[in-house]
């Protein structure tokens, strides 16, 4: 086997590799930004442990070279091995979170309102808008929907937050759902 090859047998089973883990991600809405720094910072820690005899004041170098990572991001993903990550919010994560936090989406009691899924606000295409302009609102309203966080009515074109979903499919990355008040006497 010759080494282009080898390279194109590599390649192949890389992609044979992560295609299922692509699908998890997928499925638990883990950004695309969050998977490649992780694949980055593997490339960096497999190339540190191939590189342990190396001279320490060339190891940055040494490791762009091996990675095609360019020495300033190598420098900052070493930098980070002892510094905690923090996960950032999806898109998705953030229109939840914002629907169950901001007081312009909630009714007196607290709870989400019901929202028309166009217009002015309070409206699912402003909440979403208020999220990000990276985005169009009907791709969020529709990842809330696939991960079951919402329900669309189409007769009356409105969207609610669903807050009873027991699968933790129902949350994305980077989100976690506040517990629901307990019931008032009535």
């Amino acid at each position: 086997m010759t080494s282009t090859e080898e390279h194109q047998a590599l390649l192949a089973a890389t992609r044979a590799l992560m295609l299922p883990l692509a699908r998890l991600l997928v499925a638990r809405g883990v950004p695309y930004a969050q998977a490649e720094e992780s694949l980055k910072t593997a490339m960096v820690q497999a190339a540190q442990e191939a590189n342990r005899d190396g001279l320490p004041h060339r190891l940055v170098s040494r490791i762009a070279t091996i990675t095609g990572i360019n020495r300033r991001e190598v420098t900052r993903l070493t930098r980070l091995e002892h510094a905690p990550s923090v996960p950032q919010r999806s898109a998705a994560a953030q229109t939840f979170h914002r629907w169950r936090s901001n007081p312009a989406y909630l009714d007196a009691r607290g709870e989400p309102l019901t929202l028309a899924r166009q217009g002015d606000a309070p409206s699912f295409e402003s909440l979403a808008r208020g999220v990000t302009q990276d985005v169009h609102p009907r791709s969020l309203l529709d990842e809330l929907l696939r991960l079951g966080m919402a329900r669309h009515d189409a007769d009356a074109d409105t969207v609610a937050l669903i807050l009873d979903a027991s699968s933790a499919r129902s949350t994305p990355t980077g989100c976690r759902r506040r517990p629901s008040p307990p019931p008032r006497p009535g």
